[in-house]
């Protein structure tokens, strides 16, 4: 039995990308290792975030609020307002 991926799978993982990004950009700088390592960390999130969409996308599930707000957190989290700003729109 083959289980269909739900909305709640996808936006889990976008609030869990969007929530490490955040950790990644308050503390990237500096010169210890761990925050150099951070800093290679945060231009991983957008290519993550993404592929996540790709997989919803692929996977036909329905883009509820959760989703969306998801999606919007995770722009939010870039710092890309003006993407925030579509995304509500266009919802």
């Amino acid at each position: 039995v083959r289980a269909k991926p739900t909305t709640l799978m996808y936006s889990s993982a976008l609030n869990a990308v969007a929530k490490s990004h955040e950790v990644a950009c308050r503390f990237s700088g500096g010169m210890a290792r761990k925050n150099r390592k951070r800093e290679s960390i945060t231009s991983y999130h957008g290519r993550l975030a993404r592929q996540v969409v790709i997989m919803a996308e692929q996977a036909e599930v329905a883009q509820d609020d959760g989703f969306v707000s998801a999606l919007m957190r995770c722009a939010a989290a870039a710092g890309d307002a003006s993407t925030v700003r579509a995304i509500y729109l266009a919802s």
